[in-house]
């Protein structure tokens, strides 16, 4: 099939615009990208708490930015997930004490690159039973034990809403982990009581 030149004429003005078109949204779908790097980066963090009678208090430190956060670091790959959490405990709080065996929550966390880009990046938090504070190895750090609602608000404090979210969520969580093991104690505690057990 052949064309005139007045057909190919007006056809190679329909290619150009559609082409045009296609190019400018293009442009338009990159500026529409979200601002956060999809890229993951897995890191782990210690939730470290003490009680004291019936009252909780949870063991914050700060970031390098000047944040409040949790004990928190990259996975040594010798180490394993939750020894390197209890390292980190060590190092950037100073505590010592009895960590759980199995991961407490899973947590979004970002930090900004070159000062410009947020990364996000997937947290294992793990539950650590502080028995003993020492000098810790990073001293900016600032360990500062706090009750729950205080530790919510410090560690909202500089954060965009959706982060905050997910630090209340981790606190809650723990609450829930500490006062169910709380209520396991004791319920062991009668039955050996029961059974005259207790003591041997």
């Amino acid at each position: 099939m052949t064309f005139s030149p007045e057909i190919r004429k007006a056809l190679g003005r329909s290619l150009l615009n559609r082409m045009a078109q296609k190019q400018t949204n293009l442009i338009a779908s990159r500026r529409l990208l979200a601002p956060y790097k999809a890229e993951k980066a897995t890191q782990v963090a210690a939730v470290c708490y003490r009680q004291i009678h019936s009252s909780i208090e949870f063991l914050l430190v700060r970031t390098n930015r000047g944040r409040w956060t949790f004990p928190k670091g990259s996975i040594d790959p010798q180490l394993g997930a939750r020894r390197s959490a209890e390292r980190e405990a060590w190092e950037e709080a100073g505590a010592l004490g009895q960590m759980a065996e199995k991961i407490l929550h899973t947590y979004l966390g970002s930090k900004k690159q070159f000062c410009r880009i947020p990364q996000e990046f997937r947290v294992h938090a793990y539950l650590l039973e502080v028995s003993a504070v020492e000098q810790p190895q990073e001293p900016f750090r600032e360990p500062t034990w706090c009750s729950p609602q205080d530790a919510c608000t410090m560690l909202s404090e500089g954060r965009e809403a959706k982060y905050s979210e997910e630090f209340t969520a981790v606190i809650r969580r723990a609450l829930a982990a500490i006062q169910h093991k709380s209520r396991s104690v004791a319920a062991s505690l009668r039955r050996a009581a029961r059974t005259g057990t207790l003591g041997d």
